[in-house]
């Protein structure tokens, strides 16, 4: 399991919420749980000292579109790998 990702992208999920994908992540041994960039504060403090990787995402929006209708280019998100260490 530690090539796979725990993702959790809704933009309405709650701390609880956060605080689950970190513990199923951490006790599947997964490489990195997936997180929208706000919500890396809260992971980075339950993962501090596990051996899974936080990953932020950036630009991310909720309607998962490949393109903007209003032209400013791409939504797909970019991906930075943070680590809890």
């Amino acid at each position: 399991a530690a090539r796979i990702d725990r993702t959790l992208l809704d933009p309405a999920a709650t701390e609880h919420d956060i605080l689950m994908a970190c513990e199923i992540a951490r006790r599947n041994h997964c490489a990195t749980v997936c997180l929208n960039s706000n919500r890396v504060a809260v992971a980075s403090k339950v993962l501090q000292w596990r051996d899974v990787g936080i990953a932020a995402v950036v630009g991310f929006r909720a309607s998962c579109a490949r393109t903007d209708p209003g032209g400013r280019g791409p939504t797909h998100p970019v991906r930075a790998v943070v680590t809890a260490s």
